[in-house]
């Protein structure tokens, strides 16, 4: 079984790639059945405590990887490491269709419930675990958006511009 675009092409496809980025660790691939990173001339599995549905990915410049999920929130893959940020501590989302990140380092998900920017030093704290929580700026209907509903499946593109 391997990757392919198109899993109707041939049966034995284990994802259809929805999501790709290249950090320094390597070339990263998300589908719907997990997170794979190029060794060699295959995509392997990248090992996580549960099962990944990818929607998004963004490297972080330093070496990470942000992974946004159908189901589970946030997570970041760090030194061979996936960690989570569920909903429940201060996201408030668990589905991320696109990410940006802009000059100050703020990281920009595109989800179902509107725009959310976390501080990139908020979001590193929680992961380090010096945070039990971080908190979040929505942007949705009340500040402007047509809908707070954004695209999904593929990756969808989100540029910051400032």
């Amino acid at each position: 079984a391997g990757l392919c675009s198109d899993p109707s092409e041939n049966p034995t496809c284990a994802a259809t790639v929805g999501a790709m980025a290249e950090t320094s660790e390597g070339l990263y691939v998300g589908a719907r059945r997990g997170l794979f990173r190029l060794e060699g001339n295959a995509f392997v599995p990248v090992d996580a405590d549960a099962p990944i549905e990818v929607l998004s990915l963004q490297a972080d410049g330093n070496g990470g990887l942000w992974i946004g999920t159908l189901t589970r929130g946030l997570m970041r893959l760090r030194h061979g490491v996936v960690e989570r940020l569920p909903p429940e501590d201060g996201l408030g989302i668990s589905r991320i269709h696109a990410f940006g990140q802009d000059a100050r380092q703020r990281l920009w998900m595109a989800s179902d419930r509107g725009m959310v920017v976390g501080e990139r030093h908020d979001l590193d704290a929680f992961f380090a675990g010096k945070r039990k929580t971080v908190s979040v700026t929505r942007f949705d209907e009340l500040d402007g958006m047509a809908s707070a509903r954004t695209s999904s499946g593929h990756q969808a593109q989100l540029h910051v511009d400032r």
